[in-house]
């Protein structure tokens, strides 16, 4: 993915309101999905001083202030698409709409998609091309401005030094060790789910495998229908498929 771009942006006083109750809104959604804290004062204070500053800009100002970090690509519809995820949304700015959309993932056919137009919908279904009339696109491969927003980590205060005196001493807000594994782990839950659901069943045929041989070569010994148990495997075959897919 390219980083972003600034660019110039120097909207009305209509434009100006629209962007700050749209950009309130999405805030809104993204911490409910994120499990942080909104903060409606810091949040209008950081749009208040970052006035006239395009809309990826003023979102990532004003993200940070409620614990989540927006980090502007370069990318194109179609790309969006396939690359967001209900931990990680892509988010993007539709000058026509004066609206947000946030991408949260993926399905066979089409996006799951929120917009600010409508903040207190659910994400719903949208095609390539819904999304590319949204944002005023000239097509899915063109590429536009998106933010990918996440939780900062807790170690992200680490990067760069957090004003602490010379020593590497001070006040430490980050919680217990837990607190911090836990937020670490949060985005990656839905994998780390799969992973003990698949180690589970695998575990319980490894269990099961010995008997399973056992009985089965028995009733073909004796001349035994042998149906069930091949519809067990398959059964217990396709389990294993939705759990790695």
């Amino acid at each position: 993915m390219a980083q972003a771009l600034p660019m110039d942006f120097n909207p009305s006083g209509a434009e100006e309101r629209a962007l700050s109750s749209a950009t309130v809104a999405l805030l809104v959604h993204l911490a409910r999905g994120a499990g942080t804290d909104f903060r409606s004062q810091d949040a209008g204070a950081s749009m208040a001083s970052s006035s006239g500053q395009e809309p990826l800009e003023r979102l990532r100002l004003a993200a940070a202030e409620m614990g989540l970090e927006a980090s502007p690509y370069r990318l194109s519809i179609a790309d969006a698409v396939w690359l967001a995820d209900d931990a990680l949304p892509l988010v993007a700015w539709s000058s026509p709409r004066k609206s947000w959309v946030a991408i949260t993932r993926h399905g066979m056919l089409r996006a799951r998609a929120w917009t600010s137009d409508l903040p207190e919908e659910l994400p719903r279904p949208m095609s390539r091309r819904a999304l590319v009339e949204f944002l005023g696109a000239p097509d899915a491969e063109s590429p536009i401005d998106l933010a990918l927003v996440r939780p900062q980590l807790p170690a992200d205060g680490l990067r760069a030094g957090d004003g602490n005196d010379a020593s590497g001493h001070g006040d430490h807000h980050d919680g217990s060790p837990l607190a911090r594994m836990a937020g670490l782990m949060r985005p990656e839950m839905p994998e780390v789910w799969s992973i003990i659901a698949f180690s589970a069943i695998t575990g319980l045929l490894y269990l099961a495998l010995p008997l399973a041989v056992n009985a089965f070569v028995s009733n073909l010994s004796f001349g035994a229908t042998s149906g069930p148990f091949i519809q067990a495997l398959l059964a217990i075959g396709g389990v294993l498929l939705i759990c790695l897919t």
